[in-house]
């Protein structure tokens, strides 16, 4: 009985003592901020696709980017990456950085701000189909990609849904 008295407080000093909470980096954000993820983005407007890719011309990466886009599709497994429209009827891959943080599985249609690095890069075939699983993309259409791409993708570190 003594022991189970002294566990209990134990346990009541350690779970309420402020000194155990968990602190919040500052510069991160979290879905309770209104349509916010991952770190804090300042601007209030970011470039487009097809700006952004005229940027990249003969880069290989571009740090410190923001861009608005709408968004197509996202991962309805988990929310880590989505499509952006590029505004010449293809999309732009975005993947979450580190899987740090997630966005709304139902997000697609809405317009994103997006900070984060773009990069040219080759997407392997198994990573192509990979996504294309996590999409729910039908069977056949995945098996018909065959081929590396090498294209402008985006790594996300921080996305506010508008």
């Amino acid at each position: 009985m003594k022991k189970g008295i002294v566990l209990l407080s134990l346990t009541y000093l350690f779970a309420c003592n402020p000194s155990t909470e968990k602190k919040v980096d500052a510069t991160m954000q979290t879905e309770t901020i209104a349509n916010s993820y991952g770190e804090k983005i300042e601007k209030q407007t970011g470039i487009t696709v097809a700006a952004l890719a005229a940027q990249m011309q003969n880069k290989a990466a571009l740090e410190d980017m923001v861009i608005e886009a709408k968004i197509t599709e996202v991962c309805q497994e988990m929310g880590c990456w989505m499509n952006v429209e590029k505004g010449d009827g293809t999309q732009m891959f975005i993947k979450m950085k580190d899987h740090e943080f997630f966005v709304p599985k139902d997000a697609a249609g809405k317009i994103a701000l997006i900070s984060g690095t773009a990069v040219m890069d080759t997407m392997s075939v198994e990573d192509q189909k990979h996504y294309a699983e996590d999409a729910h993309k039908p069977q056949a259409e995945i098996d018909a990609i065959t081929t590396p791409k090498f294209e402008l993708s985006f790594i996300a570190h921080g996305v506010v849904i508008k």
